[in-house]
């Protein structure tokens, strides 16, 4: 698992970006990669609308990826997940003028410790 980062760099100025994967780093690469092309992914997350803002603009742009850190994976039994905890503090920590995510995205639910949950019957 893996908390990422991107920075874009445009005529805006740089703007960054954090998310979590608990897939190898490439496949969720190629995710956002696709999402920037292919216009009915578009709003698959706030990095694709807001490089979609900048090509409806004309706006050139160039993007930084980097791996923040890498995590072991939840488990049953943790009570936090460490993957979602990182990413939040990322997003906390950056200058909101600076930001891609929304500052909400704090008071998100976790989506990795849902699979050790018992399913109401």
């Amino acid at each position: 698992m893996r908390c990422i980062g991107a920075e874009v760099f445009s005529e805006n100025g740089i703007k960054q970006y954090f998310g979590s994967c608990k897939t190898e780093f490439k496949t969720r690469y190629y995710n956002h990669k696709m999402s920037f092309e292919k216009r009915e992914y578009a709003h698959a997350t706030k990095l694709a609308s807001y490089i979609w803002n900048l090509k409806n603009q004309n706006k050139t742009y160039k993007i930084k990826w980097k791996i923040i850190r890498k995590l072991k994976p939840v488990k049953s039994g943790d009570a936090k997940c460490s993957l979602c905890l990182n990413e939040k503090f990322e997003i906390a920590m950056t200058d909101g003028k600076r930001l891609i995510n929304q500052k909400n995205e704090l008071l998100s639910k976790c989506v990795h410790v849902s699979k050790f949950m018992l399913n109401k019957a």
